[in-house]
Parts: structure tokens; sequence; C-alpha cells
């Protein structure tokens, strides 16, 4: 979609709202834990993109809005500082007017495995690019779990949280936070988008195939989008241990470090990081662990193979 020039935008006492030739119309669905805010934020390097104000905005899962822990837990609201966007006009708002942009994208993870957000895009930009990035599912949720530790929330080891998700999931259950098991299970997430786009129009890497890298992904990317790659991809969200987990998780589940996240100069919030944050190394994960723990992906993962066409085999070699 070519945005054209001179796009109408109007004002209202509240917010700035962008008229719906602005609408986005590339979108980075997921993995959780697969590269994407490193691909986002090379993207937003490339001639010809313009990405949303916010890195996840989370509208169209309005299936994960009705989830139980989505009222209870303010941090849902501010998670690192990124809002929920539920109203269209504010969502319009959070994107540039650049009318020589070519792409208009955003990126929210929670739209790969929200059960709504597929046939959401389609009705509200039917000629939309998706991109879908995919990672060993056990060494996704690893990455989570460390991302889990980090801020408090997880308390048990890799193995007790997963057993503990995975009796989750066999009740067809989950949580908005803690998806360890339920965010890997690719098969069916990625159908519900082949249902609703065409394949042309959706892009689908492993980013850890072998002989590919992050660089490599992103070479691929601008080539199905007929792009030209401008730069690396930087190296974000390295993993963590919390200095002190359960005052690291009544900040997190307060809404006070969104807050902080959200409120406060950048100096003052490196300062906070310091008090919450150790300089331990995180844990590694274990061979056992991961052959483990691939037995229990190892149905979705041939599904999913067949869907897209690709030798995932080298998942359970890992």
């Amino acid at each position: 979609m070519q945005i054209a020039a001179g796009s109408a935008i109007r004002r209202s006492s509240s917010v700035m709202v962008v008229s719906s030739s602005m609408r986005p119309n590339l979108f980075i669905v997921g993995a959780m834990k697969a590269a994407t805010t490193s691909i986002a934020q090379f993207l937003a390097s490339v001639d010809g993109v313009q990405m949303c104000r916010q890195k996840e905005p989370h509208h169209f899962c309005t299936d994960l809005y009705q989830h139980p822990e989505y009222s209870s837990l303010p941090q849902i609201r501010g998670f690192m500082g990124q809002e929920w966007i539920r109203d269209r006009d504010d969502y319009l708002a959070l994107f540039p007017g650049d009318a020589n942009s070519r792409y208009v994208a955003e990126a929210s993870t929670t739209y790969l495995y929200s059960e709504a957000a597929a046939r959401e895009i389609a009705a509200f930009s039917p000629g939309a690019r998706i991109v879908i990035l995919l990672r060993h599912p056990v060494r996704r949720a690893f990455s989570e779990y460390q991302m889990n530790r980090k801020i408090g929330l997880a308390k048990g080891s890799f193995d007790e949280e997963m057993a503990a998700d995975l009796e989750r999931y066999r009740r067809g259950e989950f949580k908005l936070f803690e998806r360890y098991i339920y965010a890997g299970m690719y098969a069916a997430q990625v159908e519900r988008f082949l249902e609703v786009f065409p394949r042309e129009r959706i892009f689908i890497a492993a980013i850890d195939r072998p002989g590919r890298d992050i660089n490599g992904v992103a070479r691929e990317l601008c080539d199905f989008l007929g792009l030209q790659a401008q730069a690396e991809v930087p190296r974000l969200n390295e993993a963590g241990l919390a200095a002190f987990p359960t005052l690291n998780r009544l900040l997190f589940e307060s809404g006070i470090k969104g807050w902080v996240s959200r409120s406060l100069p950048a100096g003052v919030k490196a300062g906070f990081k310091k008090l919450y944050y150790s300089d331990a190394a995180p844990p590694k994960l274990g061979q056992e662990d991961l052959d483990r723990w691939t037995e229990a992906f190892a149905g979705d993962m041939s599904t999913l193979g067949r869907l897209v066409d690709e030798d995932l085999s080298h998942w359970r070699r890992s």
C-alpha cells in the first residue's frame, strides 16, 4: 500500500486521529522471544518503512482482553511501558504520517497466539503483509522464563515452571504471562494466518535454522518486502536476574515498574535498574531440559513443518 501524499489528519481535544489512509500494512506478529524487537528496530532503519511509535500496541488481540488476568493485573496495561491500546483512534494515532513510506508497520507478539488477531487484522487491512519469526519452542520458552525470572514472576526451576504450564495447557488454560507451552505451539497459530492471508504475503522464518543468522533473516525479509537492508540487526532484550525476586514481583504486579518505565527520565530509570537487577549471570538451558521438553512439542513441530513446507528437523536434533 502506497500512502497518498497529504493524508488527512484530524485532531480532537484528547488525541490526534490519523485517517484510514495511514492504516498499517505490515505486521510482525511473533513469535514472542524470537527476535521480534530486534527486527522491528532494524526495520525502523530501513527506507520505506515507518514503524509504530509503540513497539507492541496489542490492538487486535481482543480475545486476550477477555482473559481473567487482563483486568486483575495492573502490569498488563503497562508492561515495560507498553500500553495495550484498545481504542481504534488511539491506535491509529501511534503511526507517523510520512507520505513516502511504502510500509506502515507494527509488532505485537500477542497476535500470533491470539485466536482473534489474524481474522481482525485481515478485516482491518486485507492487503497487509505478515511477518512470523519462529524459534525452537523450548529455547523460546526458556528465554521467556529468563525474562520472568528477571522481573520476579518465575520462582521455580525451568523444569518446574514448564511442568506447571503443561498442566494448564492440558486443561485448555494459559496465563497472559508465563506462556511457556501455549505460545510455542506454533502450528495452529500459523494456520490461523494462512487461513485469512495468501501465503505469498506471509513471511515465515525459523530464525535458528542452521546456516542462518539474524542478519540473514533481516536480508530475507527485506527481499520479501522489496526493500534494501541498510544496517545490521541490533541485539536487544538481554537476559538477567532479579536482585530481590519478591520485591521485583511486587513492583511488577503493582504496576510501579510500568509507571517507572513510562514516566521517569532515562538516568533515573538506570538507577532503579541497578536496584532491582543482579549482576550475576543468568541460568543456561541444560541439554537434559532441552531434550525432555522438545518431546512435548514434537507433534506440533511435525504439523508445523508440513504446514509451512519447511524442514524443521534441526529442532529435534538440537
